[in-house]
């Protein structure tokens, strides 16, 4: 009887040290943060509409008119972005040209034929920008002002009238 007895004592004394292994502890910490993102403004000196003034009809010619700015206002931090064009009305023709609607020579075949001019280059107008950096222009990382200069081919055939485009400038952080 005594050998039973013993036995007993030694089970228990097992199952209790295997319970005392198998406890955990858990512990729940919240973290907080704020994150501030600098952010930039577009803005044009004058107004929405830049009127590069009077085409020079049936010049058959490309011919420079008065420049426009757009100025990237990063007030609050460094911000790395670049901006890209969109044709909003017109008729883009390749990646860098949009032919012109309106009356009189933009409503024909052979509607005047605008290109926007970076530093000499033309940039692209076929939203282009948006995830390619070739296709976007004026990369900085603070305040800026960045200069097109709009560039009309009209054709020797058109006729009087008005003509007109909207593009879209966006600013894309990178």
């Amino acid at each position: 009887m005594t050998v039973i007895h013993r036995v007993s004592v030694f089970s228990g004394l097992l199952v209790s040290s295997l319970l005392v292994s198998t406890e955990t502890l858990a512990v729940t910490v919240g973290v907080t943060a704020n994150i501030n993102i600098p952010t930039c403004t577009l803005s044009l000196p004058d107004t929405a509409t830049h009127n590069i003034g009077s085409l020079e009809a049936g010049t058959g010619h490309e011919k420079s008119y008065k420049d426009m700015r757009i100025t990237v206002n990063c007030s609050n931090g460094s911000v790395a972005g670049r901006l890209y064009a969109t044709v909003r009305s017109g008729t883009l023709e390749g990646t860098t040209a949009v032919k012109m609607n309106g009356s009189g020579s933009a409503t024909s075949a052979n509607p005047p034929v605008l290109q926007m001019l970076a530093g000499g280059v033309a940039i692209r107008l076929d939203n282009g920008g948006a995830t390619d950096n070739a296709g976007a222009f004026c990369y900085g990382t603070t305040t800026r002002t960045c200069t097109l200069t709009p560039k009309v081919n009209v054709p020797s055939s058109a006729d009087a009238g008005s003509a007109k485009v909207s593009l879209r400038f966006t600013l894309r952080y990178s």
